[in-house]
């Protein structure tokens, strides 16, 4: 065949010419061949007993046909002829060699070896498409058991469960064993609970016979879904959440509809009244009063909540916490840029503040005593105790000043220094422990205060705390004792200041340390992981 015959063919293959449309005697040939070859790939009907013979009976004929019709060509080509067409007697073979290389490559797809350790088992040709059938022992609506079996049936006996094994995948790639009820009768075991909400694929492969004598590969698949977890998936408000509307209504987002006993799981503290709706998946508690402003409420939802058809149970109770949002208040007029503040005796304690730009006047400062360590701590830890993202209550808290004794009271130019704008006392102070509360117009703001000459170092790990203890007058390590005012665990320091304690650290909570040493006192802090907006600087851990 001619390049330009082998054109022809692959357009009218490719544009799905049909043999009877087309012109060309070759071209129309191989059409058919193809078309009979698509057709006994295909076909999965069951034998037919004439079929052989039949078939015999037409390929005879066609023998015959093409036989006679090559003599002829031939006693022609022989012929004296004014034009000598010397490429005829060549057309057949190039014609006859390409139906051969069709069929062959046909033929290797059904009869090439598998792969090493692979032979798919035969089933009977009249089950094709349904010799099969695959179901999960443990399933509903919401999908399939993390720990499910799996049933398969079929309609064609096998008595060697390895060849079935061999034919099986489960896939993501997951092990299984594999029991035999009965020849027609299998149960599949992952080895491994399923993943939730994973899609599985089961494969099953097998061959059969076709009624052309081919053998034909047959790949059966069935897809299951593992449900997910009963579990509460979203929360509105979210969780350590802030400035939540007073109007909100409380939402639990499950990963299934069939919620079970949530209002009896429920409770919201401080109390409210309300009532619950269910919209698909969400339950709501809807108040029916506005909440509090500037207020934390904690919401609290026992594992007695459970998924109605299996009565599966939270895995654990839930628990949110959120802040709703403070009063409506103007702008602040001054703010302390820190929380807590350390000055040694000879130093001038000093303040950064923010003060806003339409205020002419200067700020107040008070200074309050504290008549022992005991009572500053208490207020101290009283103050830590409010979660880090509560930004309300921690502008609301105030330190009843009544116990304490006020030391001075000043007011301040504000003192403008690289960019930033400070509180300078005119004069240090004792060693002691402290209250400061500044005041602008109807602002007001507070931090707590140490003069000691003793200075600290602290690192925390997983589970332990190290202190490095210094005198800022001697500028030398100190011996000095170290005790945990939560656990009263203690410690002492080496020569060189340095000690070691088994501490649990935990992100969300501060520990007070209370350091002593040569009649001099301090307490230490160990930060916790988060930080109120611009509060508790990191870098003021000396000073000189």
């Amino acid at each position: 065949m001619n390049k330009y015959k082998a054109d022809n063919l692959e357009k009218a293959w490719s544009s799905g010419l049909r043999p009877e449309d087309c012109n060309d005697p070759e071209i129309t040939a191989l059409l058919e061949a193809g078309e009979t070859i698509s057709r006994s790939r295909y076909k999965t009907s069951a034998p037919n007993s004439d079929f052989q013979a039949s078939l015999k009976a037409e390929i005879r004929a066609e023998r015959h046909k093409k036989i006679f019709s090559m003599n002829n060509q031939q006693k022609e080509a022989k012929k004296p002829s004014r034009f000598n067409f010397s490429f005829q007697p060549k057309i057949l073979r190039p014609t006859l060699a390409l139906a051969l290389v069709v069929i062959i490559t046909i033929t290797a797809v059904r009869f090439w070896p598998q792969s090493p350790g692979f032979e798919p088992f035969r089933i009977d040709a009249a089950f094709a498409s349904d010799n099969f059938s695959v179901e999960a022992s443990e399933s509903s609506n919401s999908g399939i058991e993390a720990d499910t079996n799996f049933i398969i049936k079929s309609k064609t006996a096998i008595s060697e469960i390895d060849s079935l094994r061999s034919s099986i995948k489960l896939l993501p790639a997951t092990e299984f064993d594999l029991k035999k009820v009965n020849d027609y009768e299998f149960i599949l075991t992952p080895v491994v609970n399923l993943a939730d909400k994973k899609v599985y694929k089961l494969e099953i492969s097998s061959e059969y016979i076709d009624d052309n004598g081919l053998t034909v590969l047959n790949n059966n698949s069935w897809a299951f879904q593992v449900k997910d977890a009963f579990k509460v998936v979203s929360s509105i408000p979210a969780d350590k959440s802030n400035n939540v509307p007073v109007n909100t209504g409380i939402e639990f987002d499950f990963s299934t509809e069939d919620i079970k006993g949530f209002e009896q799981a429920f409770s919201i503290s401080p109390q409210v009244a309300g009532r619950f709706e269910k919209h698909g998946r969400t339950m709501v508690f809807v108040p029916t009063q506005s909440l509090a402003t500037g207020t934390i409420y904690t919401i609290n939802l026992s594992d007695n909540v459970s998924r109605g058809e299996t009565g599966e149970k939270l895995a654990e109770a839930k628990t949110i916490r959120f802040e709703t949002q403070a009063d409506d208040q103007a702008e602040a007029a001054i703010r302390l840029l820190a929380e807590r503040r350390e000055f040694s005796t000879i130093q001038n304690p000093t303040f950064q503040v923010f003060v806003a730009n339409d205020y002419g006047e200067n700020p107040n400062i008070k200074i309050y005593n504290y008549n022992s360590r005991d009572n500053f701590a208490s207020d101290f830890s009283k103050y830590n105790d409010i979660p880090y993202w509560a930004s309300a209550a921690s502008e609301k808290f105030q330190v009843n000043k009544s116990n304490l004794s006020l030391v001075s009271s000043y007011e301040l130019p504000v003192v403008k220094n690289d960019g930033g704008s400070y509180l300078v006392l005119p004069n240090s102070l004792p060693a002691g422990y402290y209250f400061v509360e500044v005041s602008l117009g109807e602002s007001r703001d507070q931090l707590f205060l140490q003069i000691s000459d003793l200075t600290a170092y602290l690192a925390v790990t997983r589970n332990e705390a190290l202190f490095w203890v210094n005198d800022l007058k001697t500028k030398e390590a100190v011996v000095a004792k170290i005790t945990n005012l939560e656990t009263k665990q203690s410690v002492q320091t080496n020569q060189s200041g340095v000690a070691r304690m088994a501490y649990e650290f935990d992100m969300e909570n501060i520990n007070l340390f209370a350091i002593e040493a040569n009649g001099k006192q301090l307490i230490m802090t160990s930060d916790s992981h988060y930080n109120r907006d611009y509060k508790n600087p990191r870098d003021n851990y000396w000073s000189y």
